[in-house]
């Protein structure tokens, strides 16, 4: 999780990573939030570490600086396109748009190739 300070409609607000589909809030459910990436094999903790720099010699705030810059990194790669920043004040409502509207998409694709 990272606090991201320089947003305006964000201000001090924490933050995630998640994708589309997985329907699970980071913040409340995090173990079923990473079971579930993991077994899409999306391992999107596993992606961020790459992305960052982290070191235990950092203070808060540097570490905090680094996986901000980290989310954005991983961002502009997106590697399956699927994932996106949910802010915890916006995750409740959030979450679940994406992964109905996800859901919605998927099914009208997939009976249009039917």
């Amino acid at each position: 999780m990272a606090n991201e300070s320089n947003n305006e409609s964000h201000n001090n607000d924490d933050f995630m990573l998640t994708t589309f589909d997985n329907a699970f809030n980071p913040f409340t459910h995090f173990k079923e939030w990473l079971a579930y990436d993991e077994s899409k094999g999306y391992k999107t903790c596993q992606w961020l570490d790459r992305c960052c720099m982290t070191s235990s010699r950092l203070d808060d705030n540097e570490l905090n600086s680094d996986v901000t810059l980290g989310v954005t990194d991983f961002l502009e790669l997106n590697p399956f396109g699927m994932h996106y920043k949910v802010y915890k004040s916006e995750a409740d409502k959030l979450i679940p748009l994406m992964y109905n509207t996800y859901c919605e998409q998927k099914e009208k694709l997939l009976s249009e190739t039917s």
